[in-house]
């Protein structure tokens, strides 16, 4: 392992780091309560926090595709749910989703 890649705090797409190496941060397209509407102007990429910690039944995914399908639209639009402040119901800080729950990749 280069010691670059060490302390590389994000890749940018399709640069995979070394096997075992998770950046500090991610490039995904997300949604924030301030863009709701629709998806051209909803989704944005943006530099995101890799997650530091996992749920005893989560996985790091390092992902290389992913499904676009019509719940994100609606997550776009915040409606007919609003995730953002349905997640901070339940206790999620963050204040921006990323739509998806398909995708393929390598579980890191």
């Amino acid at each position: 392992m280069r010691n670059n890649d060490i302390n590389k705090e994000i890749y940018p797409l399709k640069q995979m780091p070394e096997l075992g190496v998770v950046p500090e941060y991610m490039l995904a397209q997300c949604i924030r309560k301030s863009r709701y509407g629709e998806p051209k102007t909803a989704l944005k990429l943006e530099k995101l926090p890799v997650p530091s910690k996992l749920k005893p039944n989560e996985v790091l995914i390092y992902v290389m595709a992913a499904g676009v399908n019509y719940n994100g639209v609606w997550a776009c639009r915040g409606l007919p749910v609003d995730l953002i402040r349905l997640f901070h119901n339940r206790g999620e800080q963050e204040n921006f989703h990323i739509p998806g729950s398909d995708c393929s990749g390598i579980v890191w």
